[in-house]
C-alpha cells in the first residue's frame, strides 16, 4: 500500500504541473495585447523637435508645430521651387520626390550643381577671358560656367550666386531658343515663323520675349525673319522679280511721223510700274494703223487668223475670248495695238476657240483690256 500511495502522489503532482501550464499559456494570451496598449500610452511621442534633430534643416521646410507628430508632416517642397531640373530632393518628410532625367542620358549634377542638367550651350559670353585666381577690382562681376564670381573687397574673386538657365556678363539670362543669351530683365523681338510672304509681313507676326526671373516670356521660337515679296507678271515679258527692273516699250508701233520712247518697268510686291504690257521693240507704222478701242461682247462665231497679235481684220470678239479677255456673252472695252506689217499668223486653240494660221504679210493687232 506504501508504493501505491506514492505512485499516487507523482500522478497528482504531475497533474498539477500540465494544469499549471495551461494556465500560463491563456493568461499569456490574454494580457499580451493589454500589455501592447499599455506600453503604447506610455511611450514617448516623437514630436517635432525630435524629428528636426534626426532629420536636419531639410525638415524645418515643413509646416508643421511643436505639438505635431512626424506622421502629421506636411510636404510644401516642390522641384519646381527648388529650381531642381533632375534627380531626388528630400522632401522634409522623411521621403524623397523625383525631379526626373536629363534629355538625351544627360548627368543629373555633372556639372557640380545638384539636380541641374548639364548645359550644352550656355551662349554668348559665358565663356569668359578672365582668371579667377588672379587679383581683380571690388565690384567687378563675371561668370564661371553658370556661377556669378564677384570681386569682393579684398580684390579676390567670390563665388556668388547659381543661375538655373544661363550666365553671361556677370548676371544670370535665358537661353534664347534661336541661340545666345539674353541677361536678366532685358527684351528681344522674337518671330513667329522665319520667313513671310507679302501680302504678310514680318512685323505683324513679332512679340517682345523678356527674362524675368531665369524664365523668358513669350513662345515665338525665331529670332530674325526674312521678308518676301511678290513677283509680277508683265503680260508680253513673262515674270518680272520683285525689284527687278527691264527696258521696253509700252506700244509696238507709233503713228507715222512720230518717235518711240523707251519705258522703263519695275516689280513691286506684286504690281508694274511703267505699263501693262512689254513690247521688245517699236517701229513707226505709215501703212497700218492706229486702231481705236473698241467694245466686244464675247462670241465664238466669225474668222480669226494668228494669236495675239492677230491678224487686222480677224473678228475681235471672238479673237477677245480666244486672248482671255472676256467670256462668252461678257462685254468689255478691248484696246488694239498696231503691231505694223506682220509676216505671218500661227493659230491655235484656247479659252475654247481655235484660230487659223495665216501666212501672207498683213497688219496685225495686239489685244489687251
Amino acid at each position: 500500500m506504501g508504493g501505491g500511495m506514492r505512485a499516487w502522489s507523482r500522478t497528482l503532482a504531475f497533474g498539477r504541473l500540465v494544469a499549471l501550464a495551461f494556465f500560463v499559456v491563456l493568461m499569456k494570451a490574454a494580457v499580451s495585447p493589454f500589455l501592447g496598449l499599455v506600453l503604447v500610452a506610455c511611450s514617448p511621442t516623437r514630436v517635432y523637435h525630435e524629428a528636426a534633430q534626426d532629420g536636419g534643416d531639410a525638415f524645418l521646410e515643413t509646416t508643421v508645430d511643436d505639438r505635431q507628430t512626424l506622421e502629421e508632416c506636411i510636404v510644401v517642397i516642390r522641384c519646381v521651387s527648388k529650381g531642381a531640373e533632375c534627380g531626388l530632393l528630400d522632401d522634409g518628410c522623411g521621403g524623397t520626390i523625383d525631379c526626373g532625367l536629363c534629355p538625351s542620358g544627360e548627368e543629373c549634377g555633372s556639372q557640380g550643381i545638384p539636380n541641374k542638367c548639364p548645359k550644352t550651350d550656355s551662349g554668348p559670353d559665358v565663356e569668359q577671358d578672365v582668371s579667377f585666381d588672379a587679383s581683380c577690382e571690388a565690384g567687378d562681376k563675371a561668370c564661371d560656367g553658370l556661377q556669378i564670381m564677384e570681386c569682393a573687397a579684398d580684390g579676390s574673386w567670390k563665388g556668388g550666386a547659381w543661375c538655373s538657365e544661363a550666365c553671361v556678363n556677370g548676371i544670370c539670362g535665358c537661353v534664347l531658343p534661336w541661340g545666345g543669351v539674353l541677361p536678366e530683365g532685358q527684351s528681344t523681338t522674337a518671330f513667329e515663323h522665319d520667313s513671310e510672304v507679302s501680302p504678310e509681313l514680318c512685323a505683324h507676326h513679332s512679340q517682345q520675349r523678356i527674362c524675368q526671373s531665369g524664365v523668358l516670356t513669350g513662345t515665338y521660337p525665331y529670332g530674325d525673319c526674312v521678308q518676301h515679296y511678290r513677283d509680277c507678271q508683265l503680260q508680253g515679258y513673262g515674270a518680272l522679280p520683285h525689284g527687278k527692273q527691264i527696258m521696253g516699250y509700252d506700244r509696238p508701233t507709233v503713228a507715222c511721223g512720230s518717235s518711240c520712247a523707251q519705258t522703263t518697268f519695275s516689280c513691286h510686291d506684286g504690281s508694274v510700274l511703267g505699263g501693262e504690257i512689254f513690247f521688245s521693240t517699236c517701229a513707226e507704222d505709215c501703212t497700218c494703223g492706229p486702231y481705236p478701242d473698241i467694245t466686244v461682247t464675247g462670241s465664238n462665231s466669225g474668222w480669226v487668223g494668228g494669236s495675239n497679235p492677230y491678224t487686222f481684220d480677224s473678228a475681235m470678239a471672238r479673237a477677245a475670248v480666244h486672248a482671255g479677255l472676256v467670256a462668252v456673252g461678257e462685254t468689255a472695252t478691248i484696246k488694239r495695238w498696231s503691231m505694223g506689217v506682220v509676216s505671218g499668223f500661227t493659230g491655235s486653240t484656247q479659252n475654247g476657240i481655235t484660230t487659223s494660221s495665216w501666212s501672207s504679210a498683213t497688219c496685225g493687232v495686239y489685244l489687251t483690256k
